[in-house]
C-alpha cells in the first residue's frame, strides 16, 4: 500500500488511518506486528518496534498505531509511505522523503512488471542471504542487547555463556562477589580475550570481592576515585 503523507502530529503515540487499502492489507481482526521502520532521505534510518491494527469493521476506520521513533520522526507531509506486508505478523513501514533519488527509484520499481516489483521487494526486505547490499537500504552493523532477570538461574548461565564465547569485554559492574563468573573471566583471560573493566571503590574491597584476583591475573580494571557515586 503507498499513499502521500499528510501533516504529522508530534504526539509520544501516532497512527495511520485505516483506509479501505490498509484493511485489505492488514487484514479483519485486530493484532500486533513486528515492524521494521525505514526512512529514505539525505541520510537512511531503520527502526524496529511494533505496530498495533485496531480493527473494526468495513464502515469504521481503522487504525494502525505506530510508537514514534526516529523514522517516524523524520517523516513530512508530502513523502512517500509504503506499508507492506511480509508475513502474517510481520510489516515494512517505508517512508520515502518526496523528490530524493530514492523516491524516483521507488516510483519506477512501484511502476514496473511484476517481476521488477518481486525484485525490487526481495532487496529490500534483504530475504536471501546472498542478495548484495543495494543502495536503497544499506547493509548495517548492529549490536545485540540481552536483557537477563533475578531470582532464578537464567541471569548467571546467561552471563557465563557470553562469557566462553566472547572475544572483547567491556565490563561496568558496582560489586563483584560471583566466584562462578569471575573464574569464567580469568579463563576468558587465559585464552586471549580483551577484558576490560570498572568497579567501585568501596565495592571492590568488600567483603567476598573477585576484583583483586582478577587485578593480580592481569585483568585491567579501572576503579572509581572520583566525586561521582554509584
Amino acid at each position: 500500500m503507498t499513499d502521500t503523507l499528510h501533516a504529522t502530529n508530534r504526539s509520544n503515540n501516532a497512527q495511520i488511518r485505516g483506509v479501505k487499502s490498509v484493511t485489505n492489507l492488514l487484514g479483519n481482526r485486530s493484532m500486533d506486528f513486528q515492524t521494521r521502520y525505514v526512512y529514505m532521505g539525505r541520510a537512511i534510518a531503520e527502526e524496529y518496534g511494533l505496530a498495533k491494527w485496531y480493527y473494526y469493521d468495513t464502515s469504521t476506520p481503522n487504525k494502525l498505531n505506530y510508537d514514534r521513533n526516529e523514522v517516524m520522526q523524520s517523516a513530512r507531509a508530502g513523502d512517500t509511505a509504503v506499508i507492506a506486508r511480509k508475513s502474517d505478523n510481520e510489516i515494512l513501514i517505508l517512508v520515502v522523503k518526496a523528490d530524493s533519488k530514492h523516491h524516483k527509484e521507488l516510483m519506477q520499481f512501484l511502476s514496473g512488471t511484476q517481476e521488477e516489483r518481486r525484485s525490487f521487494w526481495s532487496r529490500l526486505t534483504q530475504q536471501k542471504e546472498d542478495t548484495p547490499p543495494t543502495a536503497i537500504v544499506p547493509k548495517k552493523d548492529w549490536m545485540e542487547l540481552q536483557v537477563y532477570f533475578t531470582p532464578g538461574t537464567e541471569c548467571e548461565d546467561g552471563i557465563m555463556e557470553r562469557i566462553d564465547t566472547a572475544q572483547k569485554m567491556d565490563i561496568a559492574i558496582y560489586a563483584f562477589t560471583n566466584q562462578r563468573i569471575a573464574d569464567a573471566l580469568l579463563a576468558a583471560h587465559k585464552r586471549g580475550a580483551k577484558i576490560r573493566m570498572v568497579t567501585d571503590r568501596l565495592q571492590s574491597h568488600g567483603r567476598g570481592s573477585q576484583i583483586s584476583g582478577l587485578r593480580d591475573a592481569g585483568i585491567p580494571i579501572r576503579i572509581n576515585h572520583g566525586k561521582h557515586k554509584i
